[in-house]
């Protein structure tokens, strides 16, 4: 990678990015030949290449396997029956001329501008017919034969705006083929449900918080006290039990998600290093995709579940961060930017072999990279029809979110194991402390300064500090709480599993050429994984929590609410219970999200 760093730094032919975007206008140009060739930029974006080296454009044009051997041949060889016909109309002098000279472009070549337009027109056109995604795309209308070639009645020339049009679209939008395993519709509406399920949990948890709390205000305006207190127990047991399926279903899904996620993480990593050594854009951005299943709904589904049983099992925690660590994986090794493939094509990306004759049995897809000034700064369409901008960048946003969740849950964790719950507080106590002091010594630092006296005649310095204080003492009171962090995580999290939810919808939506429509059987279970959890959760329903998980246990061991007695009616205290018997079944009432 470093000799490959240090030739393009030592490029002599290699133009800045500010050029590069200069040049673009000159693919699709308004002005006529005349003035583009008094253009010293034009003129010097023309040059034909063999192996690195500039080569007369004469030996180069005619013969389609170097016409199509890197983007600056291409690009030339399409220009040249055009000023070349120019020529012989036009008096052109200048240092445009001699540029023209030197790189093999004269007058007089009808003959070869002729076998020039021939070559170029009946590869794209013969190309387009063979590739089925050629034909999927957008501006398919341009590698027709018919939008190809200009017919004059005498002969016909290459059509240079059409041919420019599908090679930049037609022809680079189909420079990789959708691995329906990855790329696949089944893929991405297992994905979908993935989501789905885990927002469930969370909208679940609040309409049955919101029913109790109706229900209570409904209750207590009940005249009999006696009916009043036995209701209230109803919907109070009627609550738990919801809460308590709710958590024993979200349980089973974490385990299906963490081990669903971590299988197709490893198959993923196991696959990369094919796509690495290529450019696979649309399979590399679906591999980025699904690696996302491992952030957000694992990350939320796990705090939810701590929420709703304050168990933090360390089996889920363990699954759920064996998981993000194998996502965080796929999901930074698929970038191309990382992976150096764009770098290697930019160099030495050569045309596959292909069953089209007329392209000397190739794919013209080598000026898509090699040599291609507009892909190497990312100005160049390198996937057609892929909306995915925005869902990358959510796609960031969702890994650092995800990240923190899964930091603040092992501290969370720790901190919750007998004996550190007092060593945090009474770090807590001292940082408290050092603060006050802190407010204390520059108060009286500032009393006796001068600009403290200047200040005095507009604000009080001291009511300032003071009501500083205030402030810290209350944002220290309401951070000391596990549950404010309990509910910052639930409503971030949310927002993250929200901004992912969009991201593959708009992939589905937007994304003409990316998603294969063909579902395989790989497909269709993933996305009927997830049809055990939602049955499940109806099972638990209908049956409860208890009798529901019965069925796991050999006789005669059994599954049994906790003693009336034992039952709290509140829910656990901010500051954090002890952490529950791991033995003990039935989810304790907790506060909704």
């Amino acid at each position: 990678m470093s000799s490959v760093i240090d030739y393009l730094g030592n490029d002599s032919s290699s133009i800045s990015r500010f050029q590069a975007a200069a040049n673009l206008e000159f693919l699709l140009p308004n002005s006529n030949i005349p003035s583009l060739l008094a253009n010293s930029n034009f003129t010097d974006s023309l040059e034909c290449k063999l192996d690195f080296e500039r080569t007369s454009c004469l030996e180069v044009c005619g013969n389609v396997s170097t016409t199509f051997a890197n983007w600056p041949n291409f690009y030339t060889c399409s220009w040249y029956p055009e000023i070349s016909a120019a020529l012989n109309e036009a008096n052109i002098t200048g240092s445009g001329l001699e540029r023209l000279d030197a790189i093999g472009i004269s007058a007089n070549q009808q003959e070869f501008s002729l076998n020039i337009s021939s070559t170029i027109g009946n590869c794209l056109a013969d190309f387009c017919q063979y590739s089925e995604q050629c034909q999927d795309s957008d501006i398919y209308d341009s590698c027709d034969s018919k939008s190809l070639f200009l017919d004059n009645g005498l002969s016909k020339t290459l059509n240079r705006t059409a041919a420019v049009e599908c090679v930049r679209y037609g022809v680079c939008g189909s420079t990789a083929e959708i691995n329906p395993d990855i790329g696949g519709l089944g893929v991405v509406l297992s994905l979908l449900i993935q989501y789905s399920i885990s927002l469930l949990g969370i909208l679940l948890h609040s309409m049955f918080y919101i029913r109790y709390q109706v229900a209570q205000r409904r209750i207590r305006r009940t005249p009999c006290l006696e009916a009043m207190e036995l209701r209230l127990s109803d919907a109070e047991k009627s609550f738990n039990g919801h809460l308590g399926s709710l958590t024993s279903a979200l349980v089973e899904f974490q385990k299906a998600q963490c081990f669903f996620s971590a299988t197709l993480q490893i198959a993923a990593l196991i696959v990369l290093p094919s796509y690495l050594q290529q450019v696979r854009g649309k399979d590399q951005i679906l591999l980025r995709l699904t690696a996302a299943n491992a952030f957000s709904p694992i990350m939320l589904t796990l705090l939810h579940i701590d929420f709703l049983g304050g168990r933090n099992s360390w089996y889920l925690l363990f699954l759920s961060g064996v998981s993000f660590v194998l996502g965080t994986a796929t999901y930074w090794a698929a970038s191309p930017r990382l992976s150096g493939a764009a770098i290697d094509a930019y160099l030495f990306h050569e045309n596959p072999v292909a069953p089209v004759i007329s392209c000397g049995n190739i794919e013209p897809f080598a000026p898509c990279f090699n040599r291609n000034e507009f892909f190497r700064y990312g100005l160049w369409p390198q996937i057609t029809g892929v909306y995915y901008s925005l869902p990358e960048r959510s796609g960031l946003a969702v890994w650092i979110i995800s990240f923190l969740i899964l930091v603040c849950r092992v501290v969370f964790k720790i901190f919750s194991v007998q004996g550190n719950g007092p060593w945090l507080l009474k770090h807590l106590r001292t940082g408290r402390k050092v603060f006050r002091k802190a407010c204390q010594r520059s108060s009286t630092k500032l009393k006796t300064s001068r600009l403290g006296n200047k200040l005095s005649y507009q604000v009080s310095v001291v009511s300032a500090l003071h009501h500083l204080e205030g402030i810290g003492r209350q944002v220290y009171a309401l951070t000391s709480q596990r549950r404010f962090w309990e509910y910052l995580q639930l409503a971030v999290g949310s927002i993250a599993l929200f901004l992912q939810f969009i991201s593959v919808i708009q992939v589905l939506k937007y994304s003409s050429n990316i998603i294969s429509t063909q579902m395989s059987f790989g497909q269709i279970v993933a996305v009927g994984i997830w049809v055990p959890v939602l049955l499940e959760y109806a099972y638990l329903e209908m049956n409860g929590s208890a009798r529901g998980t019965q069925y796991r246990l050999k006789a005669p061991l059994i599954v049994c609410d906790k003693p009336p007695q034992d039952n709290t009616t509140t829910p656990k205290s901010a500051s954090g219970e002890q952490e529950r018997s791991e033995s003990s079944a039935g989810p304790p009432a907790a506060e909704p999200a």
